[in-house]
């Protein structure tokens, strides 16, 4: 099962002197960055995107990278053939201008061949570099392969001003709505290990008429639980989501989409108002296609 979410930069509201940021990303097409908006797939939402290519630098072996800017808060690079030749066991390097080599955690994205940028729950050091990228006239960046060999890109970032903007907004602290979004992690991750399990015993998962209560009682809909083994899921309740709200859970059987609205309970948005979601299909069953 595949716990998808939508972030792959752990985006979070970010706080100083008291106030919260957001990115809104502008429709803005000159000085290299393109603008480009998409829909969703699975939660319908509205992703505006801002990419730049790397200028001529060091190493511009891999496919000119590209680097992204999302409106739900993803900023990473896709380094194209090298990611996909190469693990990545050395901290990746950046720096802005002739500034300080700063080092960071790399994580991949397999279904996109992505590297992020950075990586991290130190939200101050998060605000620190979008603000740079706005502020500074070149961002270097910097992977070594299995051998040593460094590929570097080097980024214009002229023009970043208007690519994107940084959005003041009120709300819970960034401690708070970090606990939040935590919580719903780790709930559908339960969730879906619960599912499997109901899965195992019955060949199909619960269909969206019997919700997700089949996890705790047999169900009183249908007729495919005839080995119904349950209680599936170690709480006496299903839980809601980091702020409150029950969960959407969808199903023919074969295939299930849970889902949290974030902290607005409402559909789309971005930061900590961005929708949650796992999906996933059977396993054991037969007959469902990839």
């Amino acid at each position: 099962m595949k716990f998808s979410l939508i972030l792959a930069l752990i985006f979070l509201p970010i706080q100083i002197y008291g106030q919260i940021y957001t990115i809104q990303v502008n429709d803005y097409q000159s000085n290299g960055w393109e603008h480009v908006d998409r829909m969703d797939p699975f939660t319908d939402e509205k992703i505006s995107t801002v990419s730049k290519a790397a200028k001529d630098g060091p190493d511009t072996s891999v496919s000119r990278p590209v680097l992204f800017i999302r409106s739900n808060g993803d900023i990473y690079v896709d380094w194209k053939r090298f990611i996909s030749k190469n693990r990545f066991d050395q901290p990746l390097r950046y720096r802005f201008d002739k500034g300080e080599i700063e080092n960071t955690k790399v994580a991949t994205s397999t279904k996109a061949n992505l590297t992020f940028l950075v990586i991290g729950e130190n939200l101050k050091s998060y605000l620190s570099f979008i603000k740079q990228i706005r502020d500074s006239m070149t961002l270097a960046v910097g992977i070594e392969d299995s051998e040593g060999v460094e590929y570097v890109a080097v980024f214009d970032l002229t023009g970043s001003s208007k690519a994107f903007s940084l959005i003041e907004e009120e709300g819970e602290s960034p401690e708070v709505q970090f606990e939040s979004i935590q919580i719903t992690k780790t709930q559908l991750r339960d969730l879906e290990t619960a599912l499997s399990l109901y899965e195992a015993h019955n060949s199909r998962f619960p269909t969206t008429e019997q919700t997700l209560s089949a996890l705790l009682q047999r169900p009183i809909v249908g007729s495919d639980f005839e080995n119904w083994k349950g209680p599936y899921f170690r709480s006496q309740q299903i839980p809601v989501d980091g702020w409150g709200n029950p969960y959407n859970y969808t199903s023919d059987g074969t295939r299930y989409v849970i889902l949290s609205l974030g902290a607005d309970g409402k559909s789309g948005g971005v930061g900590v108002n961005a929708d949650v979601s796992a999906i996933g299909k059977l396993y054991w069953g037969k007959n469902v296609d990839n």
